[in-house]
């Protein structure tokens, strides 16, 4: 009862019921659709094959230039060893820790590679009151790596854990106005976000974790795990996350979640529209969205432990969802919300989702809400509205 509470308390202020208009349509019916599941998983692995194969074999990466190495103890050291790299070059970060007092900005393409055991220990500043809902935003994002106007960034195998005398951090990786940055098996300890993509196209986020803060009461608006807030044809595929408010977030277009897990916190996976009053860059510009979640296809994805495992909301039309997965849930497994005052004062009224597509297929017991307009809804047990109206 404690996690509904808050829930409650962070979505709206008083819970107003309003009317959802509801269309089911049948399998035969309307549109066609393909009802197949292992159609789109084939489309999502084969997508993100592709994407892999695109980064890792670019013509302009070769092992002909000498990688500059960063040996373990090194203080403040990675931003001079990028540009000693230079563009297309390699940084190997040695077993080992690395200390870092700011940012390291990252402004031309480089593969920043880690050696097993390589930690990065950076100072980030927290929004000034990080634990209340609304009063720590927006907030800087105060990232440990900020990737800016440079593509094929890639960042792989690194730990990332924030001062100890402090305990948490702000933001692990911010990648801005960078298309096809690689962000592949580095973990993220403590920190408000783990990664946020914004303005950059084919961004590739692989096996990964990530663990939050939500279990130490920064339950507010913006703590989420892997976000991508605006960027096209996003790769986001068996990361885990645990322990924050969202684990994962997107919104933008045709982006793929493929076998990701996410763990406690509030909500698994939320489809929506990233607020731009949340994080701010660290010029101050805002990181927001101008459209929802829109053509994402989501698959084998399992949320455990939350209030609500898959969200789709404030107006997120024309996704797919897939043989996904949830378990002890307190409110719904997956959500189809309909137009609401739940995200108010962020969104006073937020669109009603629309045109989405779900298929239980490998769950087939999975528990479903639709309040939205237009979504086709194939299998699960579907809650009554008549018992549960929307809100």
């Amino acid at each position: 009862m404690q996690k509904l509470s808050a829930w409650l308390t962070i979505l709206c202020v008083s819970v107003i019921f309003v009317s959802c208009q509801q269309e089911q349509v049948p399998v035969g019916e309307g549109p066609e659709v393909e009802t197949d599941p292992q159609y789109y998983i084939d489309q999502a692995e084969s997508a993100i094959a592709e994407a892999e194969n695109e980064i890792l074999h670019h013509p302009n990466y070769t092992d002909e230039k000498a990688a500059v190495s960063l040996p373990a103890g090194s203080v403040d050291g990675l931003q001079a060893a990028i540009a000693q790299a230079g563009p297309w070059g390699k940084v190997v970060v040695q077993s080992g820790m690395h200390y870092e007092s700011g940012t390291v900005t990252v402004t031309h393409p480089v593969r920043i590679i880690g050696k097993k055991g390589a930690v990065i220990q950076t100072t980030t500043v927290l929004p000034s009151d990080p634990q209340s809902i609304l009063s720590g935003i927006p907030f800087v994002a105060d990232p440990a790596i900020f990737v800016k106007d440079a593509n094929f960034v890639q960042v792989r195998n690194l730990d990332f854990v924030p001062d100890p005398t402090t305990g948490q951090g702000s933001t692990g990786i911010l990648a801005v106005n960078s298309n096809h940055v690689y962000i592949r098996g580095n973990s993220f300890s403590s920190y408000l976000n783990a990664v946020i993509i914004h303005e950059s196209d084919f961004a590739t986020i692989i096996k990964n974790e990530a663990e939050g803060l939500y279990s130490e009461g920064f339950t507010g608006y913006g703590s989420y795990g892997f976000t991508v807030a605006t960027g096209r044809n996003a790769r986001v595929f068996d990361n885990y996350a645990e322990d924050y408010q969202g684990n994962f977030f997107v919104s933008d277009e045709r982006g793929i979640y493929l076998k990701n897990t996410s763990e406690g916190g509030e909500v698994g996976f939320i489809y929506c529209t990233y607020s731009a009053n949340l994080v701010l860059q660290p010029d101050g510009t805002p990181v927001g969205a101008s459209i929802p979640a829109k053509n994402w296809l989501g698959v084998r994805n399992t949320a455990n432990n939350h209030v609500i495992g898959h969200l789709v909301i404030d107006g997120s039309n024309n996704c797919t969802l897939v043989s996904n997965a949830a378990s002890n849930c307190l409110l719904y497994e997956v959500e189809f919300v309909g137009a609401t005052t739940r995200l108010d004062p962020l969104v006073p009224v937020a669109p009603v989702t629309f045109d989405n597509l779900f298929i239980a297929g490998s769950e087939p017991n999975i528990q479903v809400k639709d309040c939205g307009v237009g979504n086709t809804i194939i299998g699960g047990n579907q809650v009554d509205l008549n018992v549960d109206p929307c809100f």
